[in-house]
């Protein structure tokens, strides 16, 4: 896989935007359908100040991507996403790889990461790169809760 910053939406960008969408819509319970201003919106939101878009190609075509978010001296992982048909190729582990190694060079020592509850596959994947220190938790008031409860420290969550 050869990995490239990329500078701005494209096709590519927009049609795995959408496959990950999808699946957040999955894990929040939404019913509906990602709308094309959504996909495009979001596509266009990573390209903001303060965020770095990664690109992973398989023979010249995007099948994966990251996006790091710097707030002060601090990177966080905000999205990495690999297309479902071209997953346990180890595109995400090569395209984590780098996204440390870019936060290692920019002087920073570590590399933060935010995970849904629910994606128990990036949860996993992190926990083999060796990521296993609880640093954020983050509390909400929800009006409308998909019914589920977690518990940490001895606290139970909804979420």
């Amino acid at each position: 896989m050869q990995i490239q910053e990329l500078v701005r939406p494209d096709a590519g960008l927009r049609r795995l935007v959408g496959l990950f969408r999808g699946r957040l819509h999955k894990m929040n319970l939404i019913e509906r359908e990602v709308s094309l201003a959504e996909i495009e919106e979001d596509a266009r939101s990573h390209f903001q100040e303060g965020k770095t878009v990664f690109g992973g190609y398989a023979d010249e075509r995007l099948v994966a991507f990251a996006v790091l978010k710097q707030e002060d001296s601090t990177y966080w992982l905000d999205w990495l996403f690999v297309d479902p048909v071209e997953r346990r190729k180890g595109h995400a582990s090569k395209l984590f790889d780098h996204c440390e190694r870019f936060v290692q060079e920019k002087g920073e020592e570590k590399l933060y990461v935010y995970v849904h509850p629910d994606n128990d596959r990036m949860i996993r994947f992190l926990r083999k790169k060796g990521y296993d220190a609880l640093n954020l938790i983050e509390i909400t008031k929800k009006v409308k809760t998909k019914g589920k409860e977690i518990e940490i420290l001895g606290n139970t969550y909804r979420y």
